[in-house]
C-alpha cells in the first residue's frame, strides 16, 4: 500500500504534556488553511489517564477530519505508521534519542517533523524537519508535500538513523565495551 500524503498523525500517549495539544492546534490550522490534509491520532491511553483524554476529545470534537485511533495492536500501528504521510511530534522537551515515539516513527519510514530540545541529537536536522510550533509544522508538511523528492530522501535518512542508532547498536557497543574491559 503506498503512503497517505494527505494524513498527518500524531503517535504516543494520550495525555496531557505529550504533545497532543500541539498537534490538535495542527489540526486547527489545517482546516482553513490546508482543508485537503486529514489528521489521526494513534495512541494508548495511560492507566488513569481517561478522563483527560475524554477531556481533549470534547476539545477537539469540531475539527473537520480528525479521527481518534486508539488501543491499536503494535502490528496495527507499525503498518500505519508504514503507510501515513506525516508524523508530527512535538515533545514539550524536544527530539532526543530517548524517544520510542520517535524511533518507532523513523524506523517505520514516516517522514516526522518535531521539536528541537537540549537533548536532540547533532544530525537529526538530517532526518527530521524542525518546527517550533504548529503553525510552522503545518509550513513542513505544505513544503515536503510538494518536494517528493525531499520527502523520500527523509524517510530513507530515517531508517538509516535508527539502525545506527537502535538498540541492537546500543547493545553491540556495550559488549565490545565489556569485552576491552
Amino acid at each position: 500500500k503506498s503512503r497517505d500524503m494527505e494524513e498527518v498523525c500524531y503517535f504516543g500517549l494520550i495525555r496531557p504534556g505529550k504533545g497532543l495539544e500541539a498537534f490538535l492546534a495542527l489540526a486547527q490550522l489545517a482546516a482553513d488553511a490546508a482543508p485537503q490534509l486529514r489528521f489521526r491520532v494513534l495512541g494508548a491511553i495511560p492507566l488513569g489517564q481517561r478522563a483527560s483524554c475524554e477531556q481533549m476529545r470534547q476539545a477537539a470534537a469540531g475539527l473537520p477530519r480528525l479521527v481518534w485511533d486508539l488501543g491499536r495492536t503494535d502490528e496495527e500501528v507499525a503498518q500505519h505508521l508504514a503507510e501515513t504521510g506525516f508524523l508530527y511530534l512535538h515533545y514539550p522537551d524536544g527530539a532526543s534519542e530517548r524517544r520510542g515515539t520517535l524511533l518507532a516513527a523513523l524506523g517505520n519510514g514516516a517522514v516526522v517533523i518535531t521539536s528541537r530540545g537540549p537533548q536532540t541529537p547533532p544530525g537529526l536536522e538530517s532526518v527530521v524537519r524542525f518546527a517550533t510550533g504548529p503553525a510552522e509544522a503545518l509550513a513542513q508538511v505544505q513544503a515536503l508535500r510538494a518536494d517528493p523528492t525531499a520527502e523520500a530522501n527523509l524517510r530513507r535518512a530515517g531508517r538509516e538513523w535508527v539502525k545506527r542508532h537502535g538498540w541492537e547498536v546500543i547493545a553491540a557497543a556495550h559488549r565490545e565495551l565489556y569485552a576491552r574491559i
